[in-house]
């Protein structure tokens, strides 16, 4: 469990620049915390089973009791997870909704093998997280399905993706201008070859779609 958290977040350790002793308090935390959940929704589960014979749902008594538990269990574990996380709190609220964005800028500079200064590191984020380079990930997350019983055809499905990759490359393009103006040379070549592999990547990955759609 703490390995997977470890490298769940690895991203944030590195960028925020926490201690090697904090990471670890903060991972083993983590770890319970997630034990603890999983704990809660087996013991939550069994009060929907414990529903009368012959109904599919609690009632709305024991849904309205259920719901104060879930509500309750949220705000201690936030109150833990506060004190777990002390001045870096805040940042990892930043960072749990922009985690693909920290992972390219962690690629970076991890690869420059040098620390980011911070003031670099937020301008970088902020202009990733304007241009939308992962906006259509976390929309279709959030999105219900209007109707899941329709699937798009195959040709459907690759319009989308080249829509998607040719979205990307003139993103991908604005990143590297806007961020042209402010970067060293080295660091800018190392965020271009990561923007790069990145849309390189996914068009092997349309290319792979593409032929096995003719085999």
């Amino acid at each position: 469990m703490e390995r997977g958290v470890r490298e769940a977040h690895e991203s944030f350790f590195y960028l925020y620049e926490i201690p090697q002793n904090e990471v670890e308090a903060i991972v083993r935390g983590m770890a319970e915390g997630q034990i603890e959940r999983m704990r809660f929704l087996e013991a939550l589960s069994g009060l929907e089973r414990g529903a009368p014979y012959g109904e599919a749902t609690m009632s709305d008594a024991d849904r309205q009791v259920a719901d104060k538990l879930i509500f309750a269990h949220e705000d201690e574990r936030d109150a833990i997870m506060r004190e777990q996380l002390g001045v870096y709190y805040d940042d990892f609220g930043k960072y749990v909704n922009t985690r693909e964005e920290h992972k390219i800028i962690a690629r970076v500079w991890t690869g420059l093998n040098q620390p980011i200064n911070s003031a670099t590191r937020d301008e970088l984020l902020q202009i990733l997280v304007e241009e939308g380079l992962f906006g259509w990930q976390r929309s279709a997350a959030g999105s219900a399905v209007a109707d899941p019983s329709v699937e798009p055809g195959r040709d459907e499905i690759l319009e989308i993706q080249r829509q998607r990759l040719e979205s990307r490359r003139k993103k991908t393009e604005r990143i590297k201008e806007r961020a042209r103006s402010y970067l060293g040379a080295e660091e800018f070549r190392a965020l271009a070859a990561t923007l790069d592999r990145e849309s390189e990547r996914q068009e092997a990955q349309l290319r792979v779609m593409e032929l096995s759609d003719h085999n």
